[in-house]
């Protein structure tokens, strides 16, 4: 089948390869012809079926080289603007993963996103690229931390700090696996990516399952309804799941959703220090698991770590999701543990002496999108076709197969009009200044502006934010 290599998208990213597909779409390395610098573009089926989507994805490829050869090997897409999509894109199944993304993707261990691209076939989606591959690949063929306490905890740490930062945004990530964690500089930095299961209700009915099977946590597999008394019980009948009989509830009850990321974090650190798993899904029907639910200290029968680690294992592994240790606990007893196994290599003492610990400290979220676009010069090099206007359009109500992203409010720029510049600050025909919910967090695009606007100098441009009285402003030029 033929690829997209070669093919230009907006001037700007030439593709070399495709280095990854999934159900939904396809990935591709590629290369920004200004910088040289090496990005990751996921390429986005819009128009998905439930019934698999192997030949729609063939058609799509098909479909968007077709339109780059009667375009002389270019794409012209649509530049989407960011802040639309984190705001509203949850309300459209193609954007819903991106806009979540978008909500936490300015911390460090978060993969970032810096534009999205709308074509009538699909969506292009332009992030960091990682040659390293991901954490699995890492734990396993490399075994790259079978030798390294320290190392250990280190990327755990970030692992535990990338998703306390996305349940403080109200996003639950509900498929952490080594499958959908990068890893680069030789392993010692991890990438959180792939949040199409992601969800931001804060409660997650019993019935739902969702996630990867080594790495669910109980409630996502098996409905634990019968174990409780009521809705709003906290306590569970382990008896009654172990053998099931006509007493407990018969509806749904709700489990908090973090709670299973917690799970999926505990079942990571077993990953990584003993490059295996612990049975192949937390059911009641493995054999294994119900062991391990029955008498937890199967757990250092069938593992090769510490008591230690054992018992900090078991703060995290609770059947009940209510009773599970939060993330906060789980950093601090990872941090503070001094030896992962009994012998070998991880036995070794391995707790941080004070002076160090700031070399385990959280990561401070960074606006990695300005930042590169100082680095790609394009505050320098105005594009007018990217001009991203900052809009608020209501979203259709009634949605039909899925086409150009501008219809529904995501892309649509305004002709610009003689004075546009002031007419941002001061409305129409206004003499007071920009006021609204937002205006300490306004951004403003001047690509393409009359010449009253593009001529004016960065520092006249400071003087007169300064004199209109906005309190914060980010300019891009």
């Amino acid at each position: 089948m033929k690829t997209l290599t070669k093919v230009i998208l907006n001037n700007k990213y030439q593709l070399e390869k495709r280095i990854g597909s999934g159900s939904y779409g396809v990935v591709y390395s590629a290369r920004h012809l200004f910088t040289g610098k090496m990005y990751a573009i996921k390429i986005i089926l819009k128009n998905q079926s439930v019934h698999g989507n192997k030949k729609l994805l063939e058609q799509m490829e098909a479909q968007i080289l077709e339109m780059a050869l009667a375009n002389g090997g270019s794409l012209a897409a649509n530049l989407l603007s960011l802040d639309m999509i984190e705001q509203n894109g949850t309300h459209c199944k193609i954007l819903k993963e991106i806009s979540l993304q978008l909500k936490v993707h300015k911390h460090p261990n978060i993969l970032s996103l810096y534009k999205v691209y709308d074509l009538k076939p699909a969506i292009f989606v332009v992030m960091d690229y990682y040659p390293d591959g991901d954490l699995f690949n890492t734990i396993v063929e490399k075994q790259r931390y079978k030798n390294d306490p320290f190392l250990i905890k280190s990327v755990f740490l970030q692992l535990v700090d990338a998703i306390t930062y996305c349940h403080s945004k109200n996003v639950y990530h509900c498929d952490i696996k080594p499958e959908n964690i990068l890893v680069a500089d030789n392993g010692t930095k991890m990438i959180l990516a792939d949040f199409g299961l992601a969800l931001q209700d804060h409660h997650i009915e019993s019935n739902i399952c969702c996630g990867s099977s080594y790495y669910m946590s109980p409630e996502r597999i098996q409905n634990f309804c019968q174990g409780f008394d009521s809705k709003d019980a906290h306590s569970i009948h382990l008896e009654r799941l172990l053998q099931p009989s006509s007493e407990g509830l018969r509806e749904n009850v709700r489990f908090p959703t973090s709670a299973g990321d917690v799970w999926s974090l505990a079942i990571i650190l077993i990953n990584l220090v003993t490059i295996r798993n612990p049975w192949l899904k937390a059911s009641l029907q493995d054999t294994t698991f119900k062991a391990f639910v029955k008498d937890p200290t199967v757990l250092m029968r069938i593992l090769p770590i510490s008591r230690e680690l054992f018992h900090i294992l078991c703060k995290y592994l609770r059947l009940n999701p209510w009773e599970r240790g939060d993330l906060f606990e789980f950093r601090q007893d990872v941090l503070t543990c001094s030896r992962f196994a009994e012998s070998g290599p991880l036995s070794i003492d391995s707790r941080i002496d004070l002076a160090d610990q700031w070399q385990y400290s959280c990561q401070v979220p960074v606006d990695h999108v300005q930042l590169d676009k100082i680095k790609s010069r394009e505050r320098a090099v105005p594009e007018e076709h990217e001009t991203d206007h900052i809009i608020d359009l209501p979203l259709p109500k009634k949605r039909g197969q899925c086409g150009n992203c501008a219809d529904c409010g995501y892309g649509l720029r305004p002709t610009p009009q003689p004075g546009v510049f002031n007419r941002l600050f001061h409305g129409k025909g206004s003499d007071e200044p920009y006021s609204g919910a937002e205006n300490d967090n306004i951004r403003v695009m001047i690509h393409g502006v009359d010449s009253d606007a593009s001529s004016v100098s960065s520092l006249s441009m400071a003087s007169q934010i300064a004199v209109n009285g906005c309190s914060y402003i980010n300019l891009e030029y």
